[in-house]
């Protein structure tokens, strides 16, 4: 990924949904858990967590670019695609520099990176909404109900596009290109990924300790982090 792109998942598709989530509303069965830990917000449960969704992130974003590059394209790295698109230019009167290949690599190479890069963005937009809760599903979950979180993701999901089609923008400054079915593989590895994320969640329902006290109930078969009205 180029640089630009990296500051871009950092500053746009990151942050905006943090300060949403850092803004999110105590539910409405709060005090009927019992008192946090205090060895701090960083629990074995929340460790294990970040481990488990970056694995499946970085696995299904790796494999996008690898369907790319060498499934659907060619396998050509290309030369000095960096500089330029159109790859390194050929020495004069060199007989084994083919300029129309290298720049067929380049593109690809630049297409499979925007996808790697799309997928990422989107895949931590939708994300911040599985964060508002170690345990429930997301369809448990209102999607209007914290505005801020909402609009930062919706502007994430919209602002991205623009760095694939403006000409100049996307070869030059991002360090990619417009795709096209390779909107197909970003939307199956976001689908991809919420299906692990509720398998995970399932299996910590299931198997963990529950996360709420019930008075003369003892430990109730109850997970619910977020009751909404």
């Amino acid at each position: 990924m180029s640089p630009l792109q990296i500051l871009f998942l950092n500053m746009i598709s990151s942050s905006p949904p943090a300060m949403g989530l850092g803004v999110e509303r105590a539910s409405n069965d709060i005090m009927r858990y019992p008192p946090r830990s205090k060895g701090g917000l960083f629990t074995w449960e929340v460790i294990i967590d970040m481990i488990y969704y970056g694995i499946v992130l970085g696995g299904l974003s790796l494999a996008n670019f690898v369907i790319v590059v060498y499934a659907i394209g060619n396998g050509n790295l290309g030369q000095n695609c960096n500089a330029s698109p159109f790859g390194q230019e050929c020495a004069p009167n060199d007989p084994t520099c083919d300029p129309i290949a290298l720049e067929i690599a380049c593109h690809q190479i630049y297409r499979a990176r925007g996808t790697t890069f799309a997928t990422i963005t989107y895949i931590l937009l939708i994300h911040a909404y599985n964060c508002r809760s170690l345990r429930d599903p997301i369809w448990t979950m209102k999607l209007y109900d914290n505005k801020i979180l909402f609009w930062s993701v919706f502007g994430g999901l919209l602002t991205a596009i623009p760095t694939f089609y403006i000409p100049e923008l996307n070869s030059k400054v991002f360090k990619q290109l417009g795709m096209g079915y390779e909107w197909g593989l970003i939307v199956g590895a976001v689908i991809i990924f919420e299906i692990f994320v509720e398998i995970y969640k399932f299996m910590k329902r299931r198997y963990l300790k529950p996360l709420e006290i019930v008075e003369g109930e003892g430990l109730k078969q109850q997970y619910s982090l977020n009751e909404y009205p």
